[in-house]
């Protein structure tokens, strides 16, 4: 069965990528991450994306409340929780160089949230209650052929339909990734089509 590679872009991420104009496939080169944001923010990454397996959502029950949380809380079911991107060489010798530091943040988690983690704020209970707050979602990409980005980006478009169909998209993206059994570099072009074939499908189901 195809090994997944799966990569979290978080909220902060993102916004970084995009004000210093950079590709999204620097989120798998830690150096080049490290030219534009602070160690700790590329460690708080890292963790993010080796150890949403493990994190206790219960630690705060109103975020995990949301959907964003929810299904983050989902991923390693559909993804059998395998991030191999970050066993590579390149985050092997980051981790090694920042040992400590990445030991500490998996240990406390900053008493931070997955829901913080994830979007860069802090959940307020009341400000999504009266439709105040910043609503999260999810879109996917395909990086360098063999990688899923997941992106965690502000949702455009509020409605009950359009969230429906961001989570199934995800879900659709990752049940993919489990289902081929191709090898990934020797049919890269065989798994972008899959891929590309389910995201057209939720856009046209989207303008339905």
């Amino acid at each position: 069965m195809f090994k997944e590679k799966i990569v979290i872009a978080p909220a902060p991420i993102l916004r970084a990528l995009r004000d210093n104009q950079l590709p999204l496939k620097v989120l798998l080169e830690p150096e080049k991450l490290l030219s534009i944001l602070s160690a700790r923010d590329v460690i708080f990454y890292n963790v993010l994306n080796t150890m949403v397996c493990g994190l206790d959502f219960r630690k705060s029950p109103a975020a995990y409340a949301n959907g964003l949380t929810k299904a983050l809380a989902e991923l390693p079911y559909y993804s059998n929780g395998l991030m191999d991107v970050f066993t590579q060489e390149e985050w092997i010798k980051f981790t090694s160089t920042y040992e400590s530091d990445v030991r500490a943040e998996q240990s406390g988690l900053n008493n931070r949230t997955v829901y913080e983690y994830a979007t860069g704020e802090t959940y307020d209970v009341e400000a999504h209650k009266n439709g105040e707050a910043v609503e999260y979602d999810f879109k996917t990409t395909v990086l360098n052929g063999d990688t899923v980005c997941v992106m965690i980006v502000p949702r455009e478009d509020a409605t009950l339909t359009d969230s429906m169909l961001s989570q199934r998209l995800l879900r659709q993206v990752l049940y993919a990734m489990n289902t081929i059994t191709a090898k990934a570099d020797e049919y890269k072009s065989l798994y972008v089509g899959y891929c590309t074939n389910l995201v057209s499908n939720a856009i046209a189901q989207r303008s339905a």
